[in-house]
């Protein structure tokens, strides 16, 4: 099991369930049609399955039949039923890919788009769950909670202390601390346990963003790059400038984001022994 920071939020943290948490949480593409069905007829009494049926041309019983996961959407309805239920580019690749995975009944492919599942529900933009304020500047206690990975998600306070170093033993009772009140993890046994694999964080008025976060991660980037930039064998440190077509560049910047996070996730294991810090920055330079 391995735990990991990223800009989102955790069913807990959603009021209502929007399409890009339906879309994160569904086990089936049936279930996730039914899901945004519901949502949309919270936002309009207008909204039915006659409704979908005449935008769409796919009859009544048919839509029925989905979403009971009685039968599986056609292709040539995703981009209606996509269309019809407002979905961004994200939430649609993830739809696609739930109805993809659903009929494919080769055990490989099915593990390849398992993978991309994984990889583009990462890219939904959801609501945002706030940080206690007094988490600002303690991003240390973030740091503590991903080293867990390295204990198999069970480790002591020893085992934490050994790793970070005596010198930041008050500092680490305080990230533990604050980590308990955010309720990820627990003391049971001597040992503390994980309760959620994922911290999931945004704007706040009175905590602090993903975006502070990043900022946090450059500064520690500047500070790394004089010992591993040198390295080489470790580590990765690169920076161009490239000109591009403003529109193709655009275009491809979802799916680089897409391939990051597959990347990430074939490195993620629950036999871990490293902890590093994987950033990326492409930004236009005027």
């Amino acid at each position: 099991m391995t735990q990991k920071i990223v800009n989102g939020a955790p069913k807990e943290a959603v009021a209502a369930l929007k399409p890009a948490s339906i879309l994160r949480q569904a086990s089936c593409s049936g279930q996730a049609i039914k899901g945004l069905y519901l949502y949309k007829k919270t936002q309009s009494d207008k909204f039915s399955i006659g409704y979908i049926s005449k935008a769409t041309g796919a009859s009544k019983g048919y839509i029925s039949d989905v979403m009971s996961g009685r039968r599986f959407l056609n292709p040539r309805y995703w981009d209606a039923f996509s269309e019809v239920f407002g979905l961004d580019i994200s939430c649609r690749t993830v739809l696609h890919l739930l109805i993809s995975f659903d009929v494919e009944s080769d055990e490989a492919e099915r593990k390849k788009l398992c993978k991309e599942l994984q990889a583009a529900r990462k890219t939904i933009d959801t609501a945002h769950m706030k940080m206690p304020s007094r988490a600002k500047g303690v991003f240390f206690a973030f740091e503590v909670f991903c080293a867990f990975g390295l204990f198999g998600g069970r480790p002591s306070r020893s085992d934490l202390r050994s790793y970070f170093g005596s010198a930041r033993s008050i500092e680490l009772d305080y990230a533990l601390q604050l980590l308990k009140e955010m309720g990820v993890i627990v003391m049971e046994g001597g040992v503390y346990h994980i309760t959620e694999t994922t911290i999931t964080f945004g704007s706040s008025e009175d905590g602090v963003s993903y975006y502070d976060f990043i900022k946090d991660s450059l500064t520690k980037a500047m500070k790394a790059a004089d010992r591993w930039a040198k390295e080489g064998q470790d580590s990765i440190f690169e920076s161009t400038l490239i000109s591009v077509r403003k529109a193709d560049y655009l275009k491809l910047l979802p799916k680089i984001q897409s391939d990051l996070h597959r990347l990430q996730a074939d490195l993620e294991t629950s036999e871990a022994d490293e902890l590093i810090r994987f950033n990326i920055q492409i930004y236009p330079n005027n």
